[in-house]
């Protein structure tokens, strides 16, 4: 029996877990930006402004997860 999967810490892990749980064509549509990416530069800067720093915050409200 495999282990299960670590709880993700960072915004790539939640991207990871993010891809593999979706099928290919949602998974474009989440990840995928348009012209110069402005909103997919901005979700990442706004992340790792989190008063928790670049971590998962584990003062989030419980059931908060990928």
């Amino acid at each position: 029996m495999a282990s299960p999967a670590p709880a993700p810490h960072t915004l790539a892990d939640f991207a990871l877990a993010a891809e593999q749980a979706l099928d290919a064509a949602t998974w474009a549509y989440f990840n995928g930006g348009a012209g110069d990416e402005a909103t997919l530069h901005a979700n990442a800067a706004a992340w790792q402004a989190l008063p928790c720093g670049r971590a998962y915050c584990s003062r989030w409200p419980a059931g908060t997860r990928a």
